[in-house]
């Protein structure tokens, strides 16, 4: 059987799994950066804000390929309001599962709602049917 491997978001080397850090949650619950520059960035070489820019960069970059400049300007494009209701709140990126295309920045509410109806549209007529003959 082959070694799985995982390329670290910090150092950007491809290393085997077994140098990577336990986290649930993640794919084969390992986390994205290697046990190397974790220890590095925990012994003061980072402040807290710097890991959590970083982090936040990586992780974009790497679930949507957008850098955290696209999402600010994406923001200040829908007045830093949810594109469904208008609410200005914390905004996700939202994707079609289907495609993997950005459609836009949604709260949580929902981004959480879509997901629930599965993206269909059919499922969500059909709510509004439902919602307006109440």
């Amino acid at each position: 059987m082959a070694k799985l491997t995982r390329k670290c978001y910090s150092c950007k080397e491809k290393k085997d799994l077994s140098e990577f850090p336990s986290h649930s949650g993640k794919p084969h619950n390992k986390g994205y950066q290697c046990k190397l520059c974790c220890r590095g960035s925990q012994k003061g070489k980072y402040t807290k804000e710097e890991i959590s820019v970083k982090n936040k960069k990586a992780m974009m970059k790497m679930k949507y390929g957008l850098s955290l400049e696209q999402i600010e300007q994406m923001k200040k494009d829908q007045n830093f309001k949810c594109k469904i209701c208008k609410v200005e709140t914390r905004l996700a990126v939202d994707h079609c599962h289907t495609s993997g295309r950005i459609r836009g920045l949604l709260c949580i509410k929902c981004n959480t709602g879509l997901g629930m109806f599965l993206d269909n549209v059919l499922f969500l007529k059909s709510a509004q049917e439902y919602l307006n003959n109440e």
